[in-house]
């Protein structure tokens, strides 16, 4: 886990390989094999040690079924086709497993109190968690950078960063903590 600047913190999990509640375990994870665990330990330790601490349990368990279905459409899709499909696809995977979700919801950005446009967020799952897709190469920090932006839009806690362009597909999460001010992207707060 890295903390960033500010109270932001990311946890990054990449080269997902295998599918299933407790198959996320193939990661690019520091002390781990290619195969993603340690020789003396199962998948389902691995996964536990993935784990933020700074998510509840409800919050993690919805961003670990949101990641398992990402996978599910990747094994399916594969990569190489454009955002949209994925998007498309893990839309009906996310309503087959009952998760209320809004398909590139428009959230208003503000510059210094006055509103001068609007944002498209790809999905936002249980009002809570803002998934940005992606179909690249490899996921850059300016993909970062940009998750990061549309959470302080949207004021929304939980991001997930999902590329489904490569040969295994890329997961980064990211968390929205306050930050003891609000944010100049977000209406201005009337004084009182």
């Amino acid at each position: 886990m890295e903390k960033s600047e500010g109270a932001v913190i990311a946890l990054s999990w990449y080269g997902l390989r295998r599918s299933g509640y407790s198959g996320i375990v193939a990661a690019y994870y520091h002390g781990l094999n290619w195969e993603g665990r340690r020789d003396d330990e199962t998948k389902e330790d691995l996964v536990v040690a993935m784990r933020s601490s700074a998510l509840g349990a409800t919050d993690d368990a919805l961003t670990e079924k949101i990641i398992g279905t990402a996978i599910t459409v990747h094994k399916a899709l594969g990569p190489g086709l454009l955002e949209g499909i994925y998007q498309k696809s893990l839309a009906a995977e996310l309503r087959k497993i009952d998760l209320r979700l809004q398909r590139e919801r428009l959230f208003p950005v503000y510059y210094r109190g006055a509103r001068i446009g609007e944002q498209r967020l790809d999905l936002i799952v249980e009002d809570k968690v803002v998934l940005e897709l992606k179909a690249v190469e490899a996921l850059a920090q300016v993909h970062r950078a940009q998750l990061l932006t549309y959470l302080r839009v949207s004021d929304l806690p939980i991001g997930l960063l999902i590329n489904f362009g490569s040969q295994f597909i890329q997961v980064k999460r990211v968390l929205n903590t306050p930050q003891g001010s609000s944010s100049s992207l977000r209406p201005p707060v009337p004084p009182g």
